[in-house]
């Protein structure tokens, strides 16, 4: 599967996974920001799944794979979407590897200063899926109420409780 992002797309993401590891560090939470070069996965990996941006390390509990999405939050409908092609190849990671896959999801309109966590787990199974009625593409239609709300004074310890629940 090939996927084309434009400059824009790829500084946009770049800025986002900046300003969550940024976060992860006034928390001193403990992370490793994966290799995202074509050439640190293998061929037969690459068609079928994408990798997440971090691994976070949540205390006496494990890790968790964290991908940092900035997208753009649609006030008519209340929501974030995200397509489903990428859903797909995130879960597809989760159930290779056999770990956790959340979102983290951001924002340009309020300034990265707020986090909006949901599992790919959570995604596939709580969110309907969308046709976009002029370009056809399926996506999920992803809301707050979805989400681990985190802000910048907040810590990842929530996320423990809604993956208990989930």
């Amino acid at each position: 599967m090939s996927r084309t992002i434009t400059v824009e797309l790829q500084e946009k993401g770049n800025n986002a996974e900046r300003r969550f590891m940024q976060y992860l560090d006034a928390h001193d939470i403990h992370y490793v920001r994966i290799d995202q070069h074509p050439e640190t996965l293998s061929a037969a990996f690459q068609t079928i799944a994408k990798r997440p941006d971090f691994e976070v390390f949540l205390d006496n509990i494990g890790s968790i794979m964290v991908d940092v999405k900035s997208l753009r939050f649609n006030k008519q409908y209340h929501n974030f979407t995200l397509d489903e092609s990428e859903v797909q190849l995130l879960l597809q990671y989760e159930l290779l590897t056999h770990r956790p896959v959340w979102l983290a999801i951001t924002t340009d309109e309020i300034g990265h200063a707020v986090w909006f966590f949901i599992s790919v787990q959570a995604v596939v199974t709580k969110t309907p899926k969308r046709m976009n009625s002029i370009t056809l593409n399926v996506f999920r239609a992803i809301t707050i109420e979805d989400c681990v709300v985190i802000g910048p004074n907040g810590g990842l310890g929530s996320l423990l409780c809604r993956s208990i629940d989930d």
